[in-house]
């Protein structure tokens, strides 16, 4: 059976992602998040734990080499064929971290707004070959028109 491992660099899991993860129905389906308080009881997902908090850029700077890490060995453990990110952070580590063959998607609901954040993205998303687009600057039309 195929899998998907949907990456997340906050904790509880995302509805969105969770969503997303529906698009897979016929691939065994895992999560991988980073609980910086470290409240997760969840056993069967991939759940790196730290009590860093959110809302510290410096702290969460130097954490990403652990969230790195964790990546990577989860990757290589449980080894799925496709790798969903959400964040453009979180996408731009995963990037390091996938090999050749594993298909990477993105989830793009945090556009960088600093240009040396927007040069990072551009770096992750060579490897990228979906992405999913979401803003809640985009309404759906009230009527169809032909």
């Amino acid at each position: 059976m195929k899998k998907v491992l949907l990456i997340t660099n906050s904790y509880p899991i995302h509805p969105r992602l969770k969503k997303i993860s529906k698009l897979y129905p016929n691939y065994e389906i895992k999560f991988l998040a980073w609980d910086r308080n470290n409240i997760s009881k969840d056993n069967t997902n991939f759940i790196l734990k730290s009590d860093i908090g959110y809302r510290n850029r410096i702290k969460k700077v130097f954490a990403f080499i652990d969230f790195f890490n964790f990546i990577k060995k989860t990757i290589k453990e449980f080894n799925p064929d496709v790798v969903v990110t959400r964040y453009w952070d979180t996408m731009l580590v995963t990037s390091f971290a996938i090999d050749n063959g594993v298909k990477m998607h993105y989830d793009v609901n945090d556009m960088p707004t600093k240009k040396i954040f927007s040069f990072l993205e551009k770096i992750g998303i060579r490897k990228v070959e979906k992405i999913y687009l979401a803003s809640s600057h985009i309404t759906p039309p009230t009527t169809l028109t032909s």
